[in-house]
C-alpha cells in the first residue's frame, strides 16, 4: 500500500526502497525487517518491476504493474 501511495497519491511515479522506506515513517508504521526482501518478493508475484533509468541514492527505480495496482485495489475495497 506504501508504494501505491507514492506512486499514484503523491504523484512521483517511479520510486525506490528508499522511498517506501520513508513511505512507512511518514505513515508511522514500523518498518518491515527486510524491506528488500519485501520488495523483492512484490516482484516475484507480478505486482512491483523495475522502471528502468539510472538508479537513485544507489537504489533502482521501481514501479507497480498493473497486477499490483488490482491486488492494492481489491485490499482497499475488501
Amino acid at each position: 500500500m506504501v508504494a501505491y501511495h507514492i506512486e499514484k497519491l503523491s504523484g512521483k511515479g517511479a520510486f525506490t526502497l528508499a522511498d517506501i522506506r520513508l513511505g512507512f515513517r511518514e505513515a508511522k508504521e514500523p518498518l518491515p525487517v527486510n524491506s528488500r526482501d519485501l520488495v523483492h518478493k512484490a516482484i516475484k508475484k507480478g505486482w512491483m518491476m523495475e522502471a528502468g533509468g539510472p538508479k537513485r541514492d544507489g537504489f533502482r527505480s521501481l514501479m507497480l504493474t498493473n497486477s499490483g495496482e488490482q491486488f492494492v485495489q481489491g485490499l482497499k475495497s475488501g
